[in-house]
């Protein structure tokens, strides 16, 4: 048993960044549950945005590739920009040094950009980062 008079503490984890965290406590024995204290709040940190979902191509041309992604959380800062790297894979056995890669940054809450040039019957990855203020 822990003495009435000791501290105790709980870790809550798992919490969104930004967001709102409330808590209450009530004691408990072998006879149930006391009342629960008043409630206390705190306001979460915020932090860098969540991975946007996985891209999709949308579109894809001779010599362009429209992506589009999901709008990822911001965690309590608004999203001012989302970077894309694209990479020609290994498929056709090229050395790495002579494949396509490339970045680019697309401004504000869009979630959709034109990858161009990229080249047809070759095959690319791509990963999309957001970016908050």
């Amino acid at each position: 048993k822990i003495p009435a008079t000791e501290p105790r503490t709980a870790l809550c984890d798992g919490l969104t960044p930004g967001s709102m965290g409330y808590a209450s406590v009530a004691a408990s024995n072998k006879c149930g549950y006391g009342t629960f204290g008043p409630f206390v709040s705190t306001q979460m940190d915020n932090s860098v945005p969540i991975a946007p979902a996985r891209p999709r191509a949308v579109e894809v041309g001779p010599v362009h590739c429209k992506l589009s992604w999901m709008m990822p959380y911001d965690c309590g800062q608004k999203i001012t920009h989302f970077w894309i790297r694209y990479k020609e894979t290994a498929t056709d056995g090229r050395p790495e040094h002579e494949r396509h890669n490339g970045e680019a940054m697309v401004v504000g809450r869009k979630h959709h950009c034109f990858i161009t040039p990229v080249f047809s019957k070759r095959e690319y990855t791509c990963i999309i980062a957001a970016e908050n203020s």
